[in-house]
């Protein structure tokens, strides 16, 4: 596994240009109820031997890359108990270039989000509210 930060004006360069295969979110089950909570989301690169795990904690925005021989151990880790879904299956977004990927505060730095804008100028965001704690996902125009 390899950590890896955005730049100083929030930029994920590593992902600018690159095309979508998969995305994949996981969700908390808490008492077998799942809750609309994302607690991670991984993303596939199109031609790329390796996943992305993104997570938000502590107000910080993390993204790891995994080989493909990781990938298995750590994904069963997050779904063991957890819910998980194909987010790019549910709104066709394989084959989508990401033109530009950042993290940036919110809400008076009581929150973090990070982007993917997308070719066809949609946006994935992964949203969290530091005092509350819970991150979503949303697609948007």
């Amino acid at each position: 596994m390899v950590r890896f930060w955005q730049d100083n004006s929030g930029t994920i360069d590593c992902l600018c240009g690159e095309i979508i295969e998969s995305i994949i979110c996981v969700n908390w089950i808490d008492n077998n109820i799942e809750q609309e909570n994302l607690f991670v989301l991984w993303l596939k690169i199109q031609s790329k031997d390796f996943w992305l795990r993104f997570f938000i904690d502590a107000g910080i925005c993390f993204g790891e890359k995994y080989k493909l021989s990781e990938f298995r151990d750590i994904y069963a880790e997050d779904i063991e108990g957890n819910s998980s879904y194909s987010f790019s299956d549910r709104y066709i977004l394989s084959n989508t270039t990401i033109v530009s990927a950042q993290v940036n505060p919110i809400n008076n730095n009581s929150g973090v989000k990070l982007s993917f804008y997308l070719e066809d100028r949609q946006i994935i965001s992964m949203i969290c509210d530091i005092f509350d704690g819970n991150t979503k996902i949303v697609l948007s125009n």
